[in-house]
């Protein structure tokens, strides 16, 4: 697998259990961190869940946790800590 940053190509997963392979790309919107609203958009297969499961919030540790509900099939808990406050 490359890892050329943003040079690098959607990459394929391993076969699942029907010998499909899917690509996967992952973007930011730079390298430093940002303040502000964020827009996150999702296409492909759960993309639902992007407005369904995540409604509300959705930071950068939910970006694994819906890869990983799409890989596996199963959900992971919210990441801990606090809600940042409302403006």
């Amino acid at each position: 697998m490359l890892s050329d940053g943003r040079n690098s190509p959607p990459f394929l997963s391993e076969p699942d259990a029907y010998g499909n392979r899917m690509a996967f790309a992952v973007s930011w919107v730079g390298t430093p961190d940002v303040s502000g609203g964020i827009i996150s958009r999702a296409q492909g297969l759960n993309a639902i869940e992007m407005s369904r499961t995540f409604s509300g919030r959705f930071d950068n540790t939910d970006v694994y946790r819906l890869m990983y509900l799409t890989l596996f099939g199963r959900g992971l808990p919210s990441s801990g800590g606090q809600m940042a406050p409302s403006r």
